[in-house]
Formats: C-alpha cells, sequence, structure tokens
C-alpha cells in the first residue's frame, strides 16, 4: 500500500524551497566531477540513517545545476515547488505548457538514491521515448542511469535491463502488462520487474481515472470453436431495434427483449435460451448484440489491413495491444465479416488502482486535476495541489456555442476557421471521434482549405502534424490524441496575430480532456483562445439522453443557421455533462470494488508461484507437500460446510473420489473419521509412493507440476468469475445486493480452485511417483 509521504515531510513547501534556492551557489561552484561525487554522498548519507526530508535541499539543488549544465535548462522556482510536492508524495495540477517532464526530474532524483529504482510513467511509448533521451542527460551528469520501456521491445534481457536503471521511463499500459506477464513466468530470472519502490505519473487523471474504468488482461488462445460466434452474427443481423432489443446509452449496453429472445430461440430450435446447455447460445448472441447495437465503426473501432484495432477513448489512439475479451472482439469481426480469430481466454488480470496501490510510494502530475481532488483523496488517499504558473496565462476561453444540428454546427466550425486563416493565426481543431475528424476533413476540402488531419489512423504521423501546426495559418484537425505530452511551438508571426485558435467540436466525457484540448493554446504566456462549438446531436449527449432538448429546440422553431441563445437548452445540456461525470466515477468505483474482491485472491496465488520458482531443499519440499495435504483437507471440509452445508460430508467419501481419481481401490480407505485420520492416510500415501525416488529430482518435478497446475486452473477460474460479473446485475431484480453476491460466488470458485489445484496436483505427484517405480 502506498505510504502517505506527507507525514514524512512536517517541512512546509515554501522552507524548503528557501532552503533549495540558498544552495545554489554552492553547487554553481562545483565542477562537473565534484557534482557526480555528490550522488555518491548522497546515497552514503542516506545508508548511515539521514533522512529523506534532510537531504530534499541539497539534492534539488544539485539536480537544478546538473540539470542547467546538461540539458540547458534550469529549473523555475515553481518547478521546485512542484517538484516538492511530488516529493511529498502529492498530485500537483500544473498548467498545459509549465514544464512538468522537468518537473519529474528532482523527485526522481531523490528517490532513485535509495537503489531501488524509480518509475516515471507517461501515456504512451513516443513519449517514454522521448522523454527518457532528453531528461536522460540530466541523470548522466548526476551518474545515474536511465532505462526506457516500450511496446516493441521483446528482448527479455533487454527489459530487465531498464527495470534495473536508477530511472525508468514507461507507459502506463507496458508497466502493467510486464507485471502480468512476470505472474505468467516459470522461471526465476525470467521476471524482468522488480520491486514496485517510487512511481511518478505524467497525466495522472487520466491514467488513474480515465483509464481506470477498464481492466486490464493477459488473454491467450483458448480451443473453443468459432461456431457459436458465427451462429449467433447471423441470427443478430435479422433481429429490429427497440422490437427485439433495446439499448441503455448510458452504460453503453443492448439487452435482448421478450421478442427478441422468443426469436433467438425459434432460429436456434431451443425452448429455453437460458438452460444451462444453452449457456454458450446465450452468450454467444448476447455479445453479437453488443456489437451490433452498441459497438460503432470509426468511432470504438477502426478497420486497417483485415484487423479490428481499438480506439482508446481517452487518448484518440489505436490500442494495438488491447482486445476486447470474452468473444466481443470476435463478435465485432464477425459482423464486419472478416475474419473471425480464436477466442481468447483470461489468463491474468488487474485493475489500474489496484497496480498501483502496489508502489511503495506514489505521486503524479497533471495540468487537470483538482476537480477530481475529492475522489483522489478517496481512492489513493492522494492530495492535489496547485503550482502557479511560472507567467499569467493570457489565453481567452471564449463561452461555448450551440447549434440546433449537427450540419449546422460543422458550417459554424468551417466558417471559424477561415476567420481565423485571415488573420493569419494557426488553428487546431479538436474532435471527439475519428468520424467526425473526416467528416470535417472532406468540408475542408470542398472548400479548398488546406489543413492536415491526425487521428488514430495515421497517429505514426503525430510528431511531424505538430511540429507544424503552430505556424501562421495552419490548420489542424484532430482527435483528443494530440492534447497530451506534445508541445505546439508557435511561430513569431503566429504569436503577433493572436496566438494558437483552438475550436471543440464536441465534448469528452470527462471535462478534463476538454481542458487539456484548451491547454494546447496559452503556453508559458503566449496569446491563444479557445471555443467549443457544440450540437444536441453530439455523441455524448445522444448516450445520455438529449430527447427532451430535441423536443424543446423543436418547440422554439429554431431553424436559423445561428447559434441558440435559449437558456433552458444550455442549462439542459450542461446537466447531461454533470451526470456523464457522476457516471463515470460511479464505472471506476464499481471497477474498484469489483477487482478488490478478486484483489486478496490474486495476489495470495501470486506470492505462492512467486515461492515456488525459489530453490527449495528436500527438507522444505516435505514441508510444503504436508502444507498441500492439510490446506485440501481444509479447503474441503470450508466449502462443504460453509459454501454448500446442505450436502452430507464425510471424510471416507472424499478420500474415496480422490483414490478413484489415482486410479487406486477404494475400499483402502478405512476409519477416517476426522481431518487428523484423512491428513495420515494421504501424507502415509504420498511417503509410500515416493520411497524409491530420487528426492532432488522430484523435488523440481513436482514443483513444476503445481506451477502448471495452478496456470492451468487460474484462466478458468477468472473465465468463470467474469461470466458471473456479467450477469450478476440480474440478482438486483430479487433484492439482493450484486456486489454482495458477487463475493459469494467468487469465495465459491476461489474455493474450488484451491481444491482442484491441490487435488489435481496431489494426483499428478501419485501418478508419476507410481510410474517411476
Amino acid at each position: 500500500m502506498t505510504m502517505f509521504l506527507s507525514r514524512l515531510f512536517p517541512e512546509s513547501t515554501s522552507s524548503l524551497l528557501k532552503k533549495v534556492k540558498r544552495l545554489e551557489k554552492t553547487f554553481l561552484d562545483l565542477d562537473n566531477h565534484q557534482l557526480i561525487n555528490k550522488t555518491a554522498e548522497f546515497k552514503q548519507r542516506l545508508e548511515n540513517g539521514e533522512p529523506l526530508m534532510q537531504l530534499l535541499p541539497e539534492v534539488f539543488a544539485c539536480g537544478r545545476e546538473a540539470s542547467h549544465r546538461a540539458s540547458g535548462m534550469r529549473h523555475y522556482d515553481v518547478q521546485i515547488h512542484g517538484a516538492i510536492e511530488l516529493a511529498k508524495g502529492n498530485i500537483i495540477e500544473m498548467k498545459t505548457g509549465e514544464g512538468k517532464t522537468l518537473v519529474a526530474t528532482l523527485p526522481a532524483y531523490l528517490n532513485a538514491l535509495g537503489g531501488q529504482g524509480v518509475h516515471i510513467v507517461t501515456v504512451n511509448d513516443y513519449l517514454a521515448k522521448r522523454d527518457a533521451e532528453w531528461m536522460g542527460q540530466i541523470y548522466t551528469a548526476l551518474g545515474l542511469s536511465t532505462g526506457c520501456i516500450t511496446e516493441d521491445i521483446d528482448d527479455n534481457t533487454i527489459r530487465q535491463k531498464a527495470y534495473n536503471a536508477d530511472v525508468t521511463y514507461a507507459s502506463n499500459s507496458e508497466l502493467v502488462f510486464d507485471l502480468l506477464r512476470d505472474k505468467l513466468v516459470t522461471e526465476k530470472d525470467e521476471i524482468v520487474q522488480r520491486t514496485l519502490n517510487f512511481a511518478i505519473i505524467d497525466e495522472i487523471d487520466l491514467i488513474l481515472l480515465d483509464e481506470a474504468q477498464t481492466p486490464l488482461i493477459i488473454s491467450g488462445d483458448s480451443n473453443d470453436e468459432i461456431g457459436f460466434i458465427k451462429g449467433a452474427n447471423q441470427i443478430v443481423r435479422k433481429l429490429k431495434a427497440d422490437l427485439d432489443y433495446s439499448v441503455d446509452h448510458k452504460i453503453r449496453a443492448a439487452s435482448f427483449t421478450e421478442s427478441g429472445i422468443v426469436k433467438v430461440e425459434k432460429f436456434l430450435k431451443i425452448n429455453n435460451l437460458t438452460d444451462q446447455q444453452n449457456i454458450p447460445w446465450f452468450h454467444a448472441s448476447y455479445q453479437a448484440l453488443q456489437a451490433y447495437a452498441v459497438q460503432e465503426k470509426d468511432v470504438d473501432y477502426i478497420i486497417e489491413d483485415g484487423q479490428v484495432f481499438l480506439i482508446d477513448e481517452h487518448t484518440g489512439r489505436v490500442s494495438e495491444d488491447k482486445r476486447y475479451s470474452d468473444g466481443l472482439h470476435q463478435s465485432i469481426e464477425a459482423k464486419e465479416r472478416l475474419e473471425i480469430k480464436s477466442e481468447e481466454i483470461t489468463l491474468a488480470k488487474t485493475s489500474y488502482q489496484h497496480f498501483f496501490l502496489s508502489y511503495q510510494n506514489l505521486c503524479g502530475m497533471t495540468g487537470t486535476a483538482y476537480s477530481e481532488r475529492d475522489e483522489f483523496k478517496k481512492t489513493y488517499g492522494k492530495n492535489v495541489k496547485r503550482i502557479p504558473s511560472h507567467k499569467p496565462l493570457i489565453r481567452e476561453d471564449k463561452k461555448a456555442v450551440v447549434y440546433s444540428s449537427m450540419n449546422q454546427k460543422h458550417q459554424a466550425v468551417l466558417q471559424e476557421i477561415k476567420e481565423y486563416q485571415l488573420q493569419k493565426r494557426p488553428v487546431l481543431v479538436g474532435t471527439v471521434s475519428v468520424k467526425e475528424s473526416e467528416q470535417l476533413s472532406k468540408l475542408l476540402h470542398q472548400e479548398k482549405v488546406k489543413h492536415k488531419i491526425l487521428n488514430a489512423k495515421n497517429h505514426q504521423l503525430e510528431a511531424e502534424v505538430i511540429k507544424d501546426a503552430g505556424k501562421s495559418g495552419n490548420v489542424t484537425i484532430s482527435t483528443n490524441m494530440a492534447g497530451r505530452g506534445t508541445d505546439i511551438i508557435l511561430d513569431q508571426q503566429a504569436k503577433e496575430a493572436g496566438g494558437l485558435a483552438i475550436i471543440g467540436t464536441g465534448e469528452h466525457e470527462s471535462t478534463r480532456i476538454d481542458k487539456q484540448l484548451c491547454g494546447r493554446a496559452g503556453r508559458q504566456g503566449d496569446p491563444g483562445s479557445s471555443i467549443f462549438i457544440l450540437s444536441p446531436d453530439d455523441a455524448i449527449y445522444k448516450r445520455f439522453g438529449n430527447e427532451y432538448i430535441s423536443e424543446l429546440i423543436v418547440q422554439l422553431d429554431h431553424t436559423r443557421n445561428e447559434p441558440i441563445q435559449d437558456r433552458r437548452v444550455l442549462k439542459s445540456l450542461k446537466t447531461l455533462k454533470d451526470k456523464v461525470a457522476i457516471e463515470n466515477q460511479s464505472i471506476r468505483l464499481q471497477v474498484l470494488k469489483y477487482d478488490s474482491v478478486l484483489n486478496e485472491k490474486r495476489k495470495s496465488i501470486w506470492a505462492w508461484r512467486e515461492s515456488l520458482l525459489e530453490p527449495a531443499t528436500t527438507e522444505d519440499w516435505e514441508l510444503e507437500v504436508e502444507n498441500l495435504i492439510d490446506d485440501l483437507l481444509h479447503n474441503i471440509l470450508a466449502y462443504k460446510t460453509e459454501i454448500q452445508p446442505e450436502m452430507d460430508f464425510s471424510w471416507e467419501d472424499e478420500l474415496r473420489a480422490i483414490l478413484q481419481q489415482l486410479n487406486h481401490p477404494a475400499e483402502l480407505v478405512v476409519e477416517v473419521a476426522s481431518i487428523d485420520d484423512a491428513f495420515d492416510f494421504l501424507l502415509k500415501l504420498y511417503k509410500k509412493s515416493h520411497s524409491n525416488l530420487d528426492p532432488v529430482n522430484n523435488v523440481e518435478s513436482e514443483k513444476y507440476i503445481l506451477l502448471h497446475t495452478i496456470d492451468r486452473l487460474w484462466p478458468e477460474f477468472l473465465t468463470n468469475l467474469e461470466r458471473i460479473e456479467e450477469s450478476i446485475g440480474l440478482r438486483s431484480y430479487g433484492n439482493l445486493d450484486p456486489l454482495l453476491e458477487y463475493k459469494k460466488e467468487a469465495d465459491r470458485l476461489f474455493g474450488e480452485f484451491l481444491i482442484n489445484v491441490r487435488k489435481d496436483s496431489f494426483a499428478l505427484w501419485i501418478s508419476v511417483a507410481d510410474k517411476s517405480q
């Protein structure tokens, strides 16, 4: 669990800042060699027990001087201010363009002195690589090493070296998936990560709030047939909206009506779709319905080279390493008449919340966090601190305007672009989807307005497009992918003309993403402006219910190509947007609650796996075997008496069942009346079968069997748990608490899992030993 670092730093930020500034002359007089030697001195003092708080002023002053010499960048006082708050374990809100990348170097330097490593977390590989190269020169000047993790590194040795560096830059997804992959290795030297020590998360609101609504999953191919998916796809194509199914746009889910279920049963020639033997058809039909009724091409996914690629709704980028789980991805492939790739099963799973709470210390920075300070405090125990800007913000943020239709909105955007071009100002148009960015691009082509487009289909050109986006008169159409981590540099003519003009063509579910878009303009005292041009037909309002607004516009008889001025319309749009924020916070809380049910179970299994990767003596393994037998019997007793109390229980019956699995005669079981009798019986059986085996070779063989039995049955447990989570909401109709019911089912499944792992492993040990005699 993350520590509350502020308790270790009782000294005020202003006092620490003054100390850093007073020490500047001391480090200015040192040569480069003496500067590097300071790092070794700091490490020794830390090892000798000097508190981190006492070291901070000197460390920061040293880091500031090294940065100036190595990169030409000297930390402003406000950047030192932000660095101190990060070192205290807080989240800082700094305006876009205030140099957060440089700010992170100081707390990274401080926490790297302990030798356990620091992770600086970015939102994508491009930023991880850029920042590692850019800031790496500062760490080198301080005698520290820098590592970088990107998706294209497939050599474990290279990844291990990067993680063993003093400071490692990596995207959030790479960090989590490396952890999950480490939990699947069968040899200790295959593990790439070390202890999760200290993390500085850039764009922390995006990672810990927006992306926290989705669990992180590593999948593997299963042997399931795709016939169910193909058949369900053919059936759902024939169903009619509203009559056979309904769609809840708030939760983005579709459900069959009674008419729809009857039609599916008729197509399949079955009596009851929810009977146990028909569950595969029910599940496939349900996922096919989500693919048709909820998932939208060029909004939720794109198709390239015959493949379905998901679009990250928070960054606008293609998520090349992500696929929908549980058959939904295959259902989309069927819908789009593509090759259906084999179904995948969940091998490992976690959430961003629990992953980042696993760090010993954690902090973060963003341009937009203060509005979510209560959630950060409640979920992560983190305070949010606002850092003043180095120069005053002079950007003009205009009031949003609303047009009655999508067509009118796009025409207004076109006119706004033309006006800014006449003024010789660069324009950045931020759209909420690939589809809308292409619609606007087509309109600009028709009007012969030169522009560049940047979205999920050409994201690899981001750096090149953004490089020219600040030049006078240039027009850039972009999804929100350009809103994070890349600076738009203005040329002199653009500054004199009024700076970068931001036009938002729709609001995002997260207001913070809209603020990030506005933050592309007005950096470091530059001029600029922002405006949002909206319509009730925008996706966000349609999703959360714009019927009242549409009816109101009809009543107003507003058909003019002018903004709507009616206060009721504007107020209703704001109310809808507020509902979105509440809804998404609720979803994040649900993800955390449900994942918390799994988390303790996951941690215990991961710890068990890790122990099996360690070398073991014969004596250690004898104790492991005794523990496994004892745990197996207690698992059986708990399962039978707590989860299935209505069932008759007999130790003799349980042991006979185990003997049958071993193909041993059941009549061997006699006079077993207690758990102690059962333990003695199984331990004697084990020792008898192993009496003539080489103990050393046997230890490694049986560890391997146990490890692979866990790995074989754990995905089955996760998949079953996912199916329960998918359907658990139905229990609320019976006045049952879905979360409580989910916990009960999770406990039952986990009990079964533990019994099966231990029983199957024990059976394999005996079977292998018998064959070796």
